[in-house]
């Protein structure tokens, strides 16, 4: 079946927080097992396991894909301009794997609760779904989320002491200069030059500040300033920066 479930949830994927079919399916997954089954937030699942244990053991699977076209061949590819490259689709897949192994069980040591959760590549739904207070009704032992690395042997589960991932916290950095013609650049101030120095400058900085055997990330995603080859006033009133995709 976890087969199965990845290929029909490949199909769909959705971006953020706006995943009603993807929530759709796991429901209509969970809704055949001996579990009961909550929306906290919109487009969010829960399915908690009652084992009449005092303690819960939480896991955790991430619901929403990335807006990529999808160039693949095989017959479950996405078709709607968005993908499940970051590996989502096997994440659900795994976790209502998990649902169907444990429902109805009688030998269970904690209760489980199922936590499906959009929004992680954006807008942060894991914060969102603390703070509808999701752990409150429940005494939590432990919490797991999993990741699938494709580089890892089949079957082979990886995890060390500490932080194993870095977190992602996205920025939008705007860089405003003073606007003028490329003939008469003395007459302004460069934002775009001085964006780019800022990349630059990043970049160096982040390897001066960490050692090879500490876990680091700098991603700049997107880069943005003006849409004049010559610099016309009226065209450059604000040179805008971005950066996205920053985590330590």
């Amino acid at each position: 079946m976890l087969e199965q479930f990845r290929h029909d949830l490949h199909q769909i994927p959705e971006l953020g927080l706006d995943t009603q079919k993807t929530a759709d399916y796991i429901v209509s997954v969970l809704q055949e097992l001996d579990c009961s089954i909550s929306m906290p937030l919109s487009n969010a699942v829960i399915a908690y396991f009652d084992f009449g244990k005092e303690e819960t053991m939480a896991f955790r699977s991430d619901m929403d894909a990335l807006p990529i076209h999808e160039q693949n061949a095989f017959s479950f590819r996405s078709k709607n301009g968005c993908m499940h490259a970051c590996g989502h689709d096997g994440h659900m897949s795994m976790l209502l794997g998990l649902a169907q192994k444990i429902s109805g069980r009688k030998d269970m040591k904690y209760n489980a609760l199922l936590i499906f959760q959009p929004g992680e590549e954006d807008p942060g739904g894991a914060q969102l779904l603390c703070d509808a207070g999701i752990f409150g009704p429940y005494d939590i032992k432990g919490l797991f989320g999993f990741h699938i690395y494709p580089n890892r042997k089949t079957g082979e589960i990886v995890s060390c002491p500490g932080v194993m991932m870095a977190g992602a916290c996205n920025l939008k950095v705007s860089v405003v200069g003073e606007a003028s013609h490329a003939a008469m650049r003395e007459c302004g101030h460069d934002a775009l030059l001085a964006a780019a120095q800022v990349v630059s400058r990043c970049a160096k900085r982040e390897q001066e500040m960490f050692d090879e055997d500490t876990f680091h990330l700098l991603h700049f995603g997107v880069f943005e300033s003006g849409d004049a080859f010559n610099g016309e006033q009226e065209m450059f009133d604000e040179d805008t920066f971005h950066l996205l995709h920053f985590g330590v």
